[in-house]
Formats: C-alpha cells, structure tokens, sequence
C-alpha cells in the first residue's frame, strides 16, 4: 500500500531518442541564471521565483535539487538549503513523471547537481556535502566540533542502518523487502527499542541532536519519523515532543512537509480502505474456507466414524482373544501357583516333620543320656551304699562275732558260775550255809 519515490534515470533514458536524451542532458547541466526548464529557483526570504525571472546580478546558484515532495529521503536537503536560505534550483518530481532528469547512474533520489557540476545522491551525502562545500552554518553540521560531527554523522548512519529498515517494516509490513520474517508485533518492539536509544542516548542531555538547534540528523529522522503518521503506531511522549520541537525550530517545516503529511493523510485512507477491502476479502475466504472446511469435517467424520467402526470391531474380537489368552494365562499361572504352592506346603510340612522328628530324637538323645547319666548316678549310689553295707555288714559281723565270743565266754562263764555255785550250795547246804542267788 506504499511506495517509496525511486525514479530510474536508466530507464527513462532508454526509452527515449537521442535528440530527447541530449535535452534532458543539457538539463543536468550546472545551473545558469536564465536557463530555461530545469525548475524553480529558490532565493532567500522563501521567495520562489522561475529561473528565467533572475537577472544577471542576481547570486547563481549553488546547485540543483531533484525531490519527490511524498518521499522522507528528499525533504531533509529541501529543509536544509531552506533553512539555510541558500539560493538553489528545485525539481520536483514525482513516482508518475515521465520527464525525469536524474543525473546518477541509480535514478535514485534526491539528487544533487552542484554549480561545478558535480552530481550525487543518498541524502545523508547530499546534506554532509553542502554544508562542507558551501560552508553552512554550523549549527546544521559542526565542520569544526569534532565530537559534535562524530555524533551526527553517528546518528545519520544509525538513522539509516537500523531505524529506517524498522520503520519501513512498520509502515509497508507487506511490501518493504527484507531477508528476516518478522512480523508488525516484532517491528513495532524494535521501533519502540529504537526511539528508546533515541531519547535516552541521542537526546539525553541536549533537546536536539544538533544541541541547541536541529541539524541535519534532526531534519533525516524527523522526516523518516513522520511517515508513522500514516499508520496507527503510538509515538512514544519523548519521541512526539522531539518531532513538535523540530517543526517549531524550523521556519519551513511545514512547508516541506505539507505535501508528504498529505500523502500520509491518503496513505492511511488508502490502507483503510485496503484494510476493509482485505478483511472483506477476509472473511469471505474465512466463509469459502469455513464451508469447505466443514464439508470436509462431515466427510473426515464419516470416514473417521467407519474407520472407528471398523477398528472397535477389530478391536472387540482383539480384545476377546486378548481376554481368552489371557484367561489361559492366568489359568496356567493360577495352576502353576497352585502347584508351586502345594509343593512348597508339602515340602514346608516334610521339613517341619523331619525338624520335629530330628528334634524328637535329639530330645530323646537327650533323655536318654539323662536316663544313663541317672543309672550311672544310682548304680554308683547304690555300689557306694553296697560298699557301705558290706562294710558295716562287716562290723556288725565283726561285732556278733565279739558279741557271740562275749556271750560264749559269758555262757562259759555261767556255767563255771553254775557249777561252781552248784558245788557251793553242795557244800553249803551240807554245812547249813543259806543259800545265795547267782550273779
């Protein structure tokens, strides 16, 4: 929905004969006073005046400048040399002018041609090269500052090599060429990151990057910046006071600019009206997609029911393979567990059987030395008591033996006693002894 201003001189050229070649050659020539045809001629005090309309005393002028009053890239030397009240010959062009007098090799724009007829283009070039050659004021470029130099053209390279490829992915996300894929989320986060450097780096300690006055970085950016007007991104409150501060410190800012914030002003209607159209187009691909889509649904869910069908069959007769496999399984499992089991029951109870009968006989290994230890202990009691009664078996014989010799001697005593007292009561009785009762 957007297209940057870069015209052809090749193109154009090829297409034309030679006697048309050779005039828009004479028109790249170095500006003279009363030259016809090559545009308007700007003088100081933003009086605009044709070419053929300066006499003869008038100053020449300094150059000429080819610009697309729609392109950010053409306006920031056309703000320059306006603020600079230099005396130049302005060509605007446009992306349909079919006479186009560009004098590089890359029919690129701006374009500058230099009253010694020098020619270049890129407008960071053109800007740096004016301001050199034709000693501008200072404040648009520090030829003396070497710090402050450094950090313009710093800030020109950064505003080409990283702001501009983000900021053409926001303003054309469909057709600016870029080897990445990022998308208008992703752009719009590294714009927010760029202006972030912007303020906090650029722009930290001055209100321009030119210091008290904008210079010819604050014209690139500023120019390029505005071009997000035709879009719906939010300016940052920094950023949009920067642009404000740019437009009230130059006299020509809206000069230059009315053009291109038209052309923004259309930009915007025309990407609306490419917005609608697309969502249009949208929605009715999202219909024509939707019917399709459900079209094929109730065809991929017939087939998907039917192939469902046909795999719950198959999987029911699976399953009741699986169940009887199963079954036997288990039952071979259940038999072998039975078994297993049942053996080592039985080999439990044999154990238990031989521990019992092994501890039966160690019991009555045990008894029975009990038992003998026992008869040992009696036999021996019993000899000792045996030795014991003998022995006194043989005292009491030994004492019977005395007693019976005792009572032989006493019974042999007796007698003696008896017939001797037998004889004395024969005696005495004989005599008239009285008789005395035996001892």
């Amino acid at each position: 929905f957007f297209v940057i201003s870069s015209m052809s001189y090749l193109d154009t050229m090829m297409n034309m004969s030679g006697a048309e070649q050779s005039g828009i050659l004479a028109t790249m020539s170095p500006v003279a006073a009363g030259s016809e045809g090559v545009g308007e001629l700007v003088v100081p005090g933003d009086e605009f005046v044709d070419g053929s309309q300066v006499d003869e005393m008038s100053p020449p002028p300094i150059g000429e400048l080819f610009v697309d009053p729609t392109c950010p890239e053409s306006l920031a030397p056309w703000l320059l040399l306006l603020d600079a009240n230099a005396l130049f010959v302005i060509h605007m062009t446009g992306p349909d002018t079919s006479y186009r007098t560009m004098a590089n090799p890359h029919g690129k724009i701006p374009t500058w041609i230099d009253a010694d007829g020098s020619c270049m283009w890129e407008s960071n070039a053109v800007m740096r090269y004016v301001c050199c050659k034709h000693h501008l004021d200072p404040q648009f470029y520090a030829t003396d500052d070497l710090n402050l130099r450094t950090r313009t053209d710093m800030a020109l390279d950064w505003c080409t090599t990283t702001l501009f490829p983000h900021l053409k992915q926001v303003v054309d996300p469909t057709g600016y060429e870029r080897s990445d894929n990022t998308d208008l989320p992703t752009a719009k986060m590294y714009l927010d990151m760029d202006f972030k450097v912007l303020t906090d780096y650029f722009l930290k300690e001055t209100q321009f990057i030119g210091g008290e006055f904008p210079n010819i970085a604050d014209y690139a950016i500023g120019m390029q910046c505005l071009m997000l007007f035709a879009t719906d991104y939010p300016f940052a409150d920094k950023v949009r006071a920067y642009l404000y501060n740019i437009a009230e410190n130059s006299e020509n800012w809206n000069e230059v600019t009315g053009t291109l914030r038209d052309h923004c002003t259309a930009m915007q209607a025309e990407h609306r009206a490419f917005e609608i159209e697309a969502e249009m187009a949208r929605r009715d691909e999202l219909a024509r997609r939707r019917e399709e889509e459900d079209a094929r649904y109730v065809a991929q869910a017939e087939e998907q029911r039917r192939i469902e069908e046909e795999s719950w069959r198959r999987g029911l007769e699976e399953e009741k393979q699986r169940y009887h496999m199963e079954f036997s399984r288990r039952k071979e499992e259940d038999d072998r567990r039975y078994r297993a089991e049942w053996d080592r029951k039985v080999a439990m109870e044999e154990e238990e059987r031989r521990s019992a009968d092994r501890s039966f006989r160690n019991r009555l290994s045990g008894e029975a030395e009990k038992l003998e230890s026992h008869v040992s202990r009696r036999q021996a009691e019993e000899e000792r008591a045996w030795q014991e009664y003998r022995a006194r078996r043989a005292m009491q014989e030994e004492e019977l033996k005395v007693l019976e010799d005792a009572h032989a001697a006493w019974q042999a005593e007796k007698a003696a006693s008896k017939t001797a007292t037998t004889a004395t009561k024969k005696s005495t009785t004989k005599k008239g002894v009285r008789k005395t009762k035996p001892r």
